[in-house]
C-alpha cells in the first residue's frame, strides 16, 4: 500500500499482514483515508519520555529558566508515563495523571533543612530587607533563584496569612488550580 512520498521523491510503500480478508479491507480503508487526509502516522516505538525529551531539547526560542520550568513541570509526566509508547497514550492515561496531580501529587518534594530553608532564615534575619545579589553571593545562583520563587509564591509565610492580590493591590479569592 502506498502511504505517501519519501524525501527523495520515491513512493513510500508499507506492507501489512492480517488474519482475514475482512480485517484487511477495513484496515486498508482506514489507512487509505488517513493518507488522503494527511493524518496517517505509521507505527513507531517512541515513548512518552523520549518524545518529551526531544521536545525539550528542541526548545531554543525560550530562556534557560523557562526551559528549567518546563523540565520541572514535566518530571511527574515522565516519571508516571515516560515508559509508555507514545502511540498508546490515551485520554484515560492523561486523566489519571491529572487526578493524581490534583490529589497526592501536590506535595512539595524537598527535605527539611534544605538550602531553601537556609535562604529563608537568612532573609528573615535581615530587618531592612535583602537584595538578590546578597543572596546570590551567600548561597550562589540556586539560592537566588529560590528567593525569586519564594517571593513569587510567598512561601515564607503560611498560606492562610498570604493575601492573593491583583496587580492593582486589591485582595481577591484564590483560584482553583489548573482551572478546575
Amino acid at each position: 500500500m502506498d502511504i505517501g512520498v519519501r524525501q527523495d521523491g520515491k513512493r513510500h510503500r508499507k506492507h501489512f499482514t492480517f488474519t482475514n480478508k475482512t480485517e484487511a479491507r477495513r484496515e486498508y480503508r482506514r489507512i487509505s483515508t488517513e493518507v488522503v487526509n494527511g493524518t496517517y502516522v505509521g507505527p513507531a516505538k517512541t515513548t512518552v519520555g523520549e518524545h518529551i525529551g526531544k521536545w525539550l531539547d528542541g526548545r531554543r526560542d525560550v530562556r534557560r529558566v523557562t526551559l528549567e520550568g518546563y523540565r520541572d513541570a514535566l518530571k511527574p509526566v515522565v516519571e508516571r508515563l515516560g515508559k509508555l509508547p507514545l502511540q498508546q497514550l490515551t485520554k484515560a492515561h492523561v486523566d489519571r495523571l491529572v487526578t493524581w496531580r490534583l490529589t497526592e501529587g501536590r506535595q512539595v518534594q524537598r527535605k527539611p533543612g534544605a538550602a531553601s530553608d537556609a535562604v529563608l532564615v537568612f532573609v528573615a534575619a535581615q530587618s531592612d530587607g535583602v537584595r538578590y545579589a546578597q543572596v546570590a553571593e551567600k548561597f550562589g545562583e540556586k539560592g537566588a533563584r529560590y528567593l525569586g520563587a519564594a517571593a513569587r509564591l510567598g512561601r515564607d509565610r503560611p498560606a492562610e496569612e498570604r493575601p492573593v492580590r491583583r496587580h492593582d493591590g486589591r485582595a481577591r479569592s484564590a483560584r482553583t488550580p489548573w482551572g478546575v
